[in-house]
């Protein structure tokens, strides 16, 4: 294994609903529904220069590396931030299509992690480790009970041109401690 530290933003979308439109999906219509999501999410973050690390299911993983980025922060929240701005187009073009409702949560949270090689000798793959992960994938949940579309962490909206535009929301304790949550302005 070859993993180094690195701050870091990490960004979950999530899919809302999946084990049910897995029922009710045969697996060719899941796997073009999870596609055309895929697509969206990647469109989101590529083009604010994050890299997707992982598809997980219903899930996708990206992050963004402060030694890739000098404003990694702004970015990674410029990905989640586009992503609600699409939505509602995005939402509608697939019912017209024909295709399942489908729908998703955002989060994003920042601090220190592994990156890297990680596996064993036969198999490696490139991963993201650290509590920012844990705490992101635990928001995307927490949004979809709050009824809210993203949720971010405050150190998350830390920028060197100073905080970016949100509004904040009822925190939550995760791992022993508070976190102060917002929503993008």
């Amino acid at each position: 294994m070859f993993l180094q530290e690195a701050e870091a933003t990490i960004v979950v979308f999530d899919l809302r609903g999946f084990s049910q439109l897995a029922a009710r999906l045969g697996p060719v219509d899941l796997g073009a529904a999870l596609g055309r999501y895929y697509e969206h999410v990647e469109q989101c973050a590529v083009a604010h220069d994050g890299r997707i690390v992982k598809f997980i299911g219903d899930a996708v993983l990206c992050v963004w590396l402060s030694s890739e980025h000098d404003d990694f922060r702004r970015k990674a929240v410029a990905a989640v931030w586009e992503s609600n701005k699409k939505r509602s187009a995005w939402v509608q073009k697939g019912v017209t299509d024909g295709l399942p409702l489908l729908d998703y949560s955002v989060a994003a949270a920042t601090g220190p992690v592994l990156v890297g090689q990680i596996g064993t000798k036969k198999h490696t793959a490139f991963d993201v480790l650290g509590e920012p992960v844990n705490i992101a994938f635990k928001l995307c949940g927490a949004a979809a009970t709050r009824g809210v579309d993203h949720l971010v962490t405050a150190e998350s909206l830390e920028s060197p041109a100073g905080r970016l535009q949100a509004v904040e929301v009822e925190g939550i304790e995760l791992g022993g401690r508070q976190l102060r949550l917002f929503r993008l302005a």
